[in-house]
């Protein structure tokens, strides 16, 4: 089992309850601007479910509708 836990905060620098709405500023962009921010969490999500094998893999502060499919439990919430 794979814990695939926190590479939205890795990328954008914020996902938790006291974030704002949008995931980064207006003017942060990753750099190939020739995807779109979704696209690329997209890949890096398939990348990791191909790296994974047959492993179970937990989407866990993943996107979660650009996560789905590609992750086999998803866990959405604040650590206590």
């Amino acid at each position: 089992m794979i814990k695939h836990d926190f590479s939205t905060y890795d990328l954008f620098g914020r996902f938790a309850a006291d974030s704002p709405p949008e995931l980064a500023d207006a003017d942060w962009a990753l750099t190939d601007r020739s995807l779109t921010n979704a696209e690329i969490l997209v890949r890096l999500y398939r990348t990791v479910a191909e790296a994974a094998g047959p492993t179970v893999v937990i989407g866990c502060h993943t996107v979660g509708h650009l996560a789905a499919g590609l992750v086999h439990v998803q866990r959405t919430g604040d650590d206590t």
